[in-house]
């Protein structure tokens, strides 16, 4: 665990991980114990639900996925510590750069998509694929199809967020979404009704607010009965809000 903890530290938003709990443990017990060990509020997934079986009869043991969702390794991540990073690595090499011998075209387009300049992607895009032939055509319409599932993916997490608890997130990332979508009515279309919902959830804004100071002290100082008093009185205070509700999950996972 200590050492899946770091990789996300050090890979950030590159890499996504989902912890499993395994030994029969409930939903309160298992984050209590991450909790105490200051593993939470990492930008990790936690669940008691197995996406799929890998095999293994002890652990600690994981399954890499790949970009496609393709599995590439499963083990021991303690032995496998260095497949495991240079796996990693080359996923996202190949997630920025595409497939070797994409054509120069849609190499332009991924460029762009990779940083998030969602509203040149198109444009170059539109531009390329008036001439494409062969080739080129197919990796251009392979990219639109990228482009239009990873831009659907941002705003379905952002509605995701917004939709249990998180609307600060939210806004950061429409925010994000907006700046590389200017000039695009397309793309705008389809952000500036959720932003403007965002800006009109003042009450799920304010206590959101409130609410992140401490649940970074949850994180970083781990449970604490002062301070899960303190959450559950905040969830009081903002009863009626989607924030309130995840605070008072909080609350519990912080009583010792």
């Amino acid at each position: 665990m200590p050492a899946t903890v770091k990789l996300k530290e050090e890979y950030g938003s590159d890499l996504a991980v989902i912890l499993v709990e395994c030994q029969g443990a409930d939903e309160q017990k298992f984050m209590k114990f991450a909790a105490a060990r200051k593993w939470l509020g990492r930008e990790m997934m936690w669940t008691r639900e197995r996406p799929f079986m890998t095999g293994a009869k002890g652990l600690p043991n994981y399954a890499l996925l790949d970009e496609t969702g393709k599995i590439v390794s499963m083990g021991n991540p303690l032995r496998d510590h260095g497949k495991i990073t240079d796996e990693i690595d080359a996923a996202i090499a190949r997630s920025k750069k595409g497939p070797k011998g994409l054509p120069k075209e849609a190499a332009k387009v991924r460029k762009l998509r990779v940083k998030g300049q969602w509203a040149k992607a198109r444009a170059a895009l539109a531009k390329e694929e008036a001439d494409a032939e062969g080739a080129a055509a197919v990796a251009l319409g392979e990219e639109r199809e990228e482009l239009d599932r990873a831009f659907s993916s941002f705003v379905a997490r952002a509605e995701w967020l917004l939709g249990n608890g998180y609307p600060q997130r939210a806004k950061e990332l429409v925010d994000v979404l907006l700046k590389g979508s200017k000039r695009d009515d397309v793309l705008l279309g389809r952000l500036e009704p959720l932003a403007e919902t965002i800006e009109e959830a003042k009450q799920e804004l304010a206590a959101a607010k409130e609410l992140s100071r401490l649940e970074r002290a949850f994180y970083e100082d781990g449970p604490d009965e002062k301070l899960s008093r303190r959450i559950a009185k905040m969830a009081s205070k903002h009863a009626g809000t989607k924030v309130a509700v995840r605070a008072e999950v909080l609350a519990e996972w912080a009583r010792k």
